[in-house]
Protein backbone atom coordinates (compact mmCIF):
# COMPACT_ATOMS: atom_id res chain seq x y z
CA UNK A 1 0.00 0.00 0.00
CA UNK A 2 0.98 3.42 -0.96
CA UNK A 3 1.66 5.57 2.56
CA UNK A 4 1.93 9.39 1.47
CA UNK A 5 2.65 10.55 5.53
CA UNK A 6 1.87 9.15 8.62
CA UNK A 7 -2.02 8.88 9.08
CA UNK A 8 -1.39 10.86 12.30
CA UNK A 9 0.41 13.39 10.76
CA UNK A 10 -1.75 13.85 8.01
CA UNK A 11 -3.41 17.28 7.56
CA UNK A 12 -5.74 16.67 4.73
CA UNK A 13 -4.46 19.50 2.90
CA UNK A 14 -4.87 17.77 -0.13
CA UNK A 15 -1.76 18.89 -1.78
CA UNK A 16 -1.25 14.68 -2.53
CA UNK A 17 -4.57 15.15 -4.35
CA UNK A 18 -3.56 18.24 -6.82
CA UNK A 19 -0.25 17.10 -7.61
CA UNK A 20 -1.01 13.49 -8.73
CA UNK A 21 -0.46 13.46 -12.58
CA UNK A 22 -2.75 9.90 -13.19
CA UNK A 23 -5.74 11.49 -10.52
CA UNK A 24 -4.99 8.07 -8.76
CA UNK A 25 -5.75 10.10 -5.49
CA UNK A 26 -8.69 10.44 -3.72
CA UNK A 27 -10.37 11.20 -0.56
CA UNK A 28 -12.12 9.15 2.14
CA UNK A 29 -12.93 9.69 5.61
CA UNK A 30 -10.94 7.60 8.03
CA UNK A 31 -12.38 5.61 11.51
CA UNK A 32 -12.37 8.75 13.18
CA UNK A 33 -14.07 10.82 10.61
CA UNK A 34 -10.99 12.64 9.19
CA UNK A 35 -10.42 13.29 5.30
CA UNK A 36 -7.23 11.57 4.04
CA UNK A 37 -5.87 10.74 1.09
CA UNK A 38 -6.33 7.13 -0.90
CA UNK A 39 -4.37 5.84 -3.74
CA UNK A 40 -5.36 3.71 -5.99
CA UNK A 41 -2.74 1.38 -6.58
CA UNK A 42 -3.78 0.14 -10.07
CA UNK A 43 -3.23 3.29 -11.68
CA UNK A 44 -0.72 4.53 -9.45
CA UNK A 45 3.17 5.12 -11.26
CA UNK A 46 4.72 5.41 -8.12
CA UNK A 47 6.03 9.14 -9.32
CA UNK A 48 6.35 9.90 -5.32
CA UNK A 49 5.08 13.19 -5.88
CA UNK A 50 2.45 12.81 -3.80
CA UNK A 51 5.25 11.73 -1.05
CA UNK A 52 7.43 14.99 -2.05
CA UNK A 53 4.44 17.53 -1.85
CA UNK A 54 3.62 16.57 1.35
CA UNK A 55 4.23 19.04 3.90
CA UNK A 56 5.02 16.71 6.41
CA UNK A 57 8.20 14.90 4.46
CA UNK A 58 9.53 18.60 3.95
CA UNK A 59 10.93 21.18 6.35
CA UNK A 60 8.36 24.01 6.79
CA UNK A 61 9.52 27.26 5.92
CA UNK A 62 8.39 29.87 8.45
CA UNK A 63 8.62 33.63 8.12
CA UNK A 64 9.51 35.70 11.73
CA UNK A 65 6.17 38.72 11.42
CA UNK A 66 7.16 41.79 11.14
CA UNK A 67 4.58 43.97 11.94
CA UNK A 68 1.56 43.31 13.91
CA UNK A 69 -1.83 45.36 13.70
CA UNK A 70 -5.06 45.72 15.58
CA UNK A 71 -7.13 46.49 12.86
CA UNK A 72 -10.90 46.29 11.75
CA UNK A 73 -12.93 47.93 8.83
CA UNK A 74 -13.82 50.82 8.57
CA UNK A 75 -17.23 50.12 7.15
CA UNK A 76 -19.59 49.49 9.86
CA UNK A 77 -21.62 46.92 8.14
CA UNK A 78 -18.90 45.18 7.11
CA UNK A 79 -17.91 44.92 10.33
CA UNK A 80 -20.78 43.85 12.39
CA UNK A 81 -21.28 41.25 9.63
CA UNK A 82 -18.16 39.98 10.17
CA UNK A 83 -16.89 37.85 13.28
CA UNK A 84 -14.21 40.12 13.71
CA UNK A 85 -12.99 43.03 12.39
CA UNK A 86 -13.29 41.85 8.78
CA UNK A 87 -10.22 41.81 7.33
CA UNK A 88 -10.63 38.79 5.36
CA UNK A 89 -13.73 40.27 3.99
CA UNK A 90 -11.62 43.88 2.90
CA UNK A 91 -8.77 41.91 1.63
CA UNK A 92 -10.95 40.03 -0.69
CA UNK A 93 -12.63 43.13 -1.80
CA UNK A 94 -9.36 45.51 -2.11
CA UNK A 95 -7.70 42.63 -3.91
CA UNK A 96 -10.40 42.24 -6.44
CA UNK A 97 -10.66 45.98 -6.88
CA UNK A 98 -6.79 45.39 -7.61
CA UNK A 99 -7.25 42.74 -10.28
CA UNK A 100 -6.79 39.89 -8.58
CA UNK A 101 -8.82 36.51 -8.21
CA UNK A 102 -9.79 35.23 -4.50
CA UNK A 103 -9.69 32.34 -3.19
CA UNK A 104 -11.56 31.40 0.37
CA UNK A 105 -14.31 29.09 1.81
CA UNK A 106 -18.02 29.13 1.51
CA UNK A 107 -21.18 26.17 2.35
CA UNK A 108 -22.55 25.31 -0.69
CA UNK A 109 -26.28 24.09 -1.20
CA UNK A 110 -25.64 20.79 0.75
CA UNK A 111 -23.76 22.68 3.40
CA UNK A 112 -20.35 21.44 2.68
CA UNK A 113 -17.56 23.50 3.32
CA UNK A 114 -15.89 23.60 -0.17
CA UNK A 115 -12.72 26.12 -1.58
CA UNK A 116 -13.34 27.80 -3.90
CA UNK A 117 -12.88 31.25 -6.26
CA UNK A 118 -13.98 34.76 -7.62
CA UNK A 119 -13.26 37.81 -9.46
CA UNK A 120 -16.35 39.15 -8.79
CA UNK A 121 -17.04 41.27 -5.77
CA UNK A 122 -20.77 40.95 -5.15
CA UNK A 123 -19.87 37.20 -4.50
CA UNK A 124 -17.10 37.70 -1.76
CA UNK A 125 -19.86 37.97 0.87
CA UNK A 126 -20.44 33.96 0.58
CA UNK A 127 -16.65 33.91 1.93
CA UNK A 128 -17.59 35.44 5.46
CA UNK A 129 -17.65 34.01 8.84
CA UNK A 130 -15.80 32.02 10.93
CA UNK A 131 -16.07 28.27 9.88
CA UNK A 132 -15.16 25.63 12.02
CA UNK A 133 -14.97 22.76 10.11
CA UNK A 134 -12.59 21.63 7.48
CA UNK A 135 -12.82 22.74 4.03
CA UNK A 136 -12.72 20.50 0.93
CA UNK A 137 -9.38 22.21 -1.14
CA UNK A 138 -10.20 20.18 -4.17
CA UNK A 139 -8.52 20.82 -7.06
CA UNK A 140 -8.08 24.76 -5.84
CA UNK A 141 -4.14 24.39 -5.88
CA UNK A 142 -4.13 23.43 -9.44
CA UNK A 143 -6.66 26.14 -10.37
CA UNK A 144 -4.27 28.94 -8.50
CA UNK A 145 -1.36 27.50 -10.57
CA UNK A 146 -3.17 28.25 -14.09
CA UNK A 147 -3.93 31.31 -12.46
CA UNK A 148 0.04 31.88 -12.08
CA UNK A 149 0.40 30.65 -15.05
CA UNK A 150 -1.24 32.86 -16.92
CA UNK A 151 0.33 35.88 -14.86
CA UNK A 152 -2.81 36.49 -12.83
CA UNK A 153 -2.73 37.79 -9.26
CA UNK A 154 -4.33 35.79 -6.71
CA UNK A 155 -4.83 35.79 -2.88
CA UNK A 156 -5.74 32.66 -1.40
CA UNK A 157 -6.60 32.29 1.87
CA UNK A 158 -6.48 28.98 4.25
CA UNK A 159 -5.38 27.43 7.35
CA UNK A 160 -2.02 27.33 7.29
CA UNK A 161 -1.33 23.66 7.05
CA UNK A 162 -3.16 24.74 2.92
CA UNK A 163 -1.37 27.66 2.93
CA UNK A 164 2.11 25.48 3.10
CA UNK A 165 0.55 22.54 0.89
CA UNK A 166 -0.47 25.33 -1.89
CA UNK A 167 3.07 26.32 -1.10
CA UNK A 168 4.82 23.17 -2.25
CA UNK A 169 2.34 22.09 -4.69
CA UNK A 170 3.85 25.68 -6.46
CA UNK A 171 7.24 24.80 -5.68
CA UNK A 172 7.08 21.63 -7.67
CA UNK A 173 4.82 23.03 -10.33
CA UNK A 174 7.84 25.67 -10.37
CA UNK A 175 6.05 28.41 -11.16
CA UNK A 176 6.43 32.13 -10.05
CA UNK A 177 4.65 33.09 -6.93
CA UNK A 178 5.57 36.86 -7.08
CA UNK A 179 1.45 37.32 -8.13
CA UNK A 180 0.46 35.67 -5.62
CA UNK A 181 -0.50 36.59 -1.81
CA UNK A 182 -1.07 33.86 0.75
CA UNK A 183 -3.20 34.65 4.04
CA UNK A 184 -3.39 31.75 6.99
CA UNK A 185 -5.88 31.93 10.10
CA UNK A 186 -4.59 31.44 13.39
CA UNK A 187 -6.54 27.83 13.98
CA UNK A 188 -7.73 25.74 16.61
CA UNK A 189 -7.82 22.98 14.89
CA UNK A 190 -10.63 21.75 12.25
CA UNK A 191 -12.90 20.01 12.87
CA UNK A 192 -14.58 16.73 10.13
CA UNK A 193 -17.23 17.50 7.58
CA UNK A 194 -18.60 14.79 8.42
CA UNK A 195 -19.47 15.55 12.12
CA UNK A 196 -21.16 19.08 11.06
CA UNK A 197 -23.02 17.12 8.13
CA UNK A 198 -24.51 14.48 10.66
CA UNK A 199 -25.15 17.13 13.07
CA UNK A 200 -27.26 19.49 10.53
CA UNK A 201 -29.04 16.74 9.68
CA UNK A 202 -29.98 15.65 13.76
CA UNK A 203 -31.04 19.20 13.99
CA UNK A 204 -33.14 19.30 10.75
CA UNK A 205 -35.30 16.47 11.72
CA UNK A 206 -35.33 17.67 15.19
CA UNK A 207 -36.69 21.33 13.95
CA UNK A 208 -38.59 19.90 10.93
CA UNK A 209 -36.94 22.38 8.72
CA UNK A 210 -34.38 21.96 5.64
CA UNK A 211 -31.09 24.38 6.55
CA UNK A 212 -29.47 26.28 3.33
CA UNK A 213 -26.99 28.26 6.05
CA UNK A 214 -25.32 28.37 8.96
CA UNK A 215 -23.10 30.76 11.11
CA UNK A 216 -21.34 29.64 13.97
CA UNK A 217 -20.51 33.60 15.51
CA UNK A 218 -22.12 36.77 16.16
CA UNK A 219 -19.03 38.91 16.82
CA UNK A 220 -17.67 37.45 19.83
CA UNK A 221 -20.63 35.42 20.90
CA UNK A 222 -20.47 31.74 19.88
CA UNK A 223 -23.64 30.33 18.21
CA UNK A 224 -25.09 27.51 16.38
CA UNK A 225 -27.36 29.33 13.52
CA UNK A 226 -29.18 27.48 11.17
CA UNK A 227 -31.08 29.16 8.44
CA UNK A 228 -33.93 27.52 6.08
CA UNK A 229 -33.19 30.90 3.31
CA UNK A 230 -33.29 33.93 5.36
CA UNK A 231 -35.58 32.40 8.55
CA UNK A 232 -33.89 30.91 11.51
CA UNK A 233 -34.39 27.64 12.57
CA UNK A 234 -32.60 27.29 15.68
CA UNK A 235 -29.98 29.49 17.52
CA UNK A 236 -28.25 27.75 19.82
CA UNK A 237 -25.91 29.37 22.72
CA UNK A 238 -22.61 27.81 23.24
CA UNK A 239 -22.75 26.60 26.36
CA UNK A 240 -26.15 24.70 24.99
CA UNK A 241 -24.66 22.90 21.64
CA UNK A 242 -22.95 20.27 21.68
CA UNK A 243 -20.96 20.97 18.23
CA UNK A 244 -19.33 24.13 19.56
CA UNK A 245 -19.19 23.17 23.28
CA UNK A 246 -16.90 19.74 21.41
CA UNK A 247 -15.16 22.11 19.27
CA UNK A 248 -14.37 24.33 21.59
CA UNK A 249 -12.89 21.67 24.40
CA UNK A 250 -10.79 20.42 21.39
CA UNK A 251 -12.40 16.93 20.89
CA UNK A 252 -13.34 17.14 17.70
CA UNK A 253 -10.45 18.34 15.84
CA UNK A 254 -7.83 16.14 13.82
CA UNK A 255 -5.10 14.14 15.24
CA UNK A 256 -2.70 16.34 13.22
CA UNK A 257 -4.43 19.73 14.88
CA UNK A 258 -2.68 17.86 18.42
CA UNK A 259 1.07 18.28 17.45
CA UNK A 260 -0.24 21.16 15.13
CA UNK A 261 3.50 22.00 13.38
CA UNK A 262 1.98 25.31 12.60
CA UNK A 263 1.05 26.71 15.73
CA UNK A 264 3.71 29.00 16.32
CA UNK A 265 4.58 32.66 16.10
CA UNK A 266 6.38 32.22 12.81
CA UNK A 267 3.86 31.44 9.67
CA UNK A 268 4.13 30.09 6.44
CA UNK A 269 1.87 32.66 4.65
CA UNK A 270 2.51 36.64 3.83
CA UNK A 271 0.01 37.73 6.41
CA UNK A 272 -1.75 36.07 9.40
CA UNK A 273 -4.93 36.76 10.37
CA UNK A 274 -7.15 36.31 13.40
CA UNK A 275 -8.59 37.58 16.50
CA UNK A 276 -6.63 40.07 18.30
CA UNK A 277 -7.40 38.05 22.04
CA UNK A 278 -5.89 40.22 25.31
CA UNK A 279 -5.49 42.83 23.57
CA UNK A 280 -4.85 45.86 25.46
CA UNK A 281 -6.76 49.36 25.65
CA UNK A 282 -5.21 52.03 24.10
CA UNK A 283 -6.78 55.54 23.19
CA UNK A 284 -8.79 54.03 20.07
CA UNK A 285 -9.03 50.77 21.48
CA UNK A 286 -11.61 50.31 24.38
CA UNK A 287 -14.33 47.78 25.58
CA UNK A 288 -16.71 49.32 23.47
CA UNK A 289 -14.10 48.32 19.90
CA UNK A 290 -14.02 44.76 21.73
CA UNK A 291 -17.20 44.11 21.43
CA UNK A 292 -17.60 45.33 17.95
CA UNK A 293 -14.32 42.83 17.17
CA UNK A 294 -11.12 43.47 16.53
CA UNK A 295 -8.56 41.68 13.77
CA UNK A 296 -5.47 40.64 14.46
CA UNK A 297 -2.95 40.99 11.42
CA UNK A 298 0.45 39.65 11.09
CA UNK A 299 2.31 40.98 8.16
CA UNK A 300 5.15 38.17 7.82
CA UNK A 301 6.18 39.05 4.44
CA UNK A 302 7.59 42.22 2.39
CA UNK A 303 4.99 41.35 -0.58
CA UNK A 304 2.16 40.85 2.32
CA UNK A 305 3.43 44.51 3.44
CA UNK A 306 2.91 45.74 0.08
CA UNK A 307 -0.62 44.57 0.18
CA UNK A 308 -1.91 44.81 3.40
CA UNK A 309 -0.87 48.70 2.45
CA UNK A 310 -3.27 48.91 -0.13
CA UNK A 311 -5.81 47.91 1.78
CA UNK A 312 -4.89 50.46 4.38
CA UNK A 313 -7.89 53.43 3.40
CA UNK A 314 -10.45 50.97 4.20
CA UNK A 315 -9.21 50.32 7.58
CA UNK A 316 -8.80 51.40 11.26
CA UNK A 317 -5.19 50.09 12.04
CA UNK A 318 -3.15 50.51 15.13
CA UNK A 319 0.43 49.52 15.12
CA UNK A 320 0.73 46.85 18.71
CA UNK A 321 3.98 44.88 19.91
CA UNK A 322 4.09 41.47 18.28
CA UNK A 323 4.74 40.20 21.84
CA UNK A 324 1.18 41.54 22.78
CA UNK A 325 -0.28 39.14 19.89
CA UNK A 326 1.74 36.00 20.27
CA UNK A 327 0.85 36.22 24.51
CA UNK A 328 -2.57 36.84 23.91
CA UNK A 329 -3.46 34.05 21.33
CA UNK A 330 -2.40 30.47 22.93
CA UNK A 331 -2.48 29.16 19.17
CA UNK A 332 0.21 31.42 17.76
CA UNK A 333 2.13 29.66 20.70
CA UNK A 334 1.01 25.78 21.11
CA UNK A 335 -1.59 23.44 19.53
CA UNK A 336 -5.03 22.70 21.47
CA UNK A 337 -4.17 20.06 24.17
CA UNK A 338 -5.38 16.55 24.42
CA UNK A 339 -8.04 15.38 26.84
CA UNK A 340 -9.82 12.37 28.51
CA UNK A 341 -13.01 13.46 27.01
CA UNK A 342 -11.28 13.69 22.74
CA UNK A 343 -10.11 10.35 24.10
CA UNK A 344 -13.00 9.23 24.92
CA UNK A 345 -14.77 10.30 21.87
CA UNK A 346 -12.32 9.07 19.41
CA UNK A 347 -12.61 5.60 21.38
CA UNK A 348 -16.55 5.56 20.91
CA UNK A 349 -16.89 7.04 17.36
CA UNK A 350 -18.87 5.03 15.34
CA UNK A 351 -19.42 7.04 12.20
CA UNK A 352 -22.86 9.04 14.56
CA UNK A 353 -21.23 12.31 16.11
CA UNK A 354 -24.38 13.06 17.42
CA UNK A 355 -24.93 9.73 19.58
CA UNK A 356 -21.28 9.37 20.43
CA UNK A 357 -21.12 13.02 21.38
CA UNK A 358 -23.91 12.73 23.63
CA UNK A 359 -22.18 10.11 25.22
CA UNK A 360 -18.84 11.78 25.57
CA UNK A 361 -20.34 15.29 26.72
CA UNK A 362 -23.37 14.19 28.82
CA UNK A 363 -22.01 15.24 32.23
CA UNK A 364 -20.14 18.48 31.05
CA UNK A 365 -24.01 19.51 29.46
CA UNK A 366 -25.43 19.34 32.67
CA UNK A 367 -22.54 21.08 34.58
CA UNK A 368 -23.06 23.80 31.65
CA UNK A 369 -26.56 24.31 32.03
CA UNK A 370 -26.42 24.69 35.86
CA UNK A 371 -24.10 27.62 35.57
CA UNK A 372 -26.06 29.28 33.35
CA UNK A 373 -29.25 28.64 35.31
CA UNK A 374 -27.48 30.17 38.57
CA UNK A 375 -26.22 32.88 36.29
CA UNK A 376 -30.26 34.29 35.82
Amino acid sequence: MNVICKEEECTGCMACYNICPKKCIHMEYNRYGELSPVVDENICIHCNLCKKVCPNNNEIHKEEPILAYATWSKDEQDRKTSTSGAMASIFYQEAIDNGYVVFGTSFNDELILKHSYTDKKAETIKYKGSKYCQSFIGDNYEKAYNFLKENKKIIFIGTPCQIEGLNNYLAIKNVSMSNLITVDLVCHGVPSQQYLTNYIEYLEKKYKRKANNLIFRDSEKYVFRLFDKNEIICNIIREKDLYLTAFQLSILQRESCMNCKYATPNRVSDITIGDFWGIQDSEKINKEEKEKGISLALINTEKGKKFFEICSPKIFLENRKIEEAVNGNAHLRRSSSKNELRIKFREKYNGDFVYTIKRVLRLKMIKQFIRLYLKK
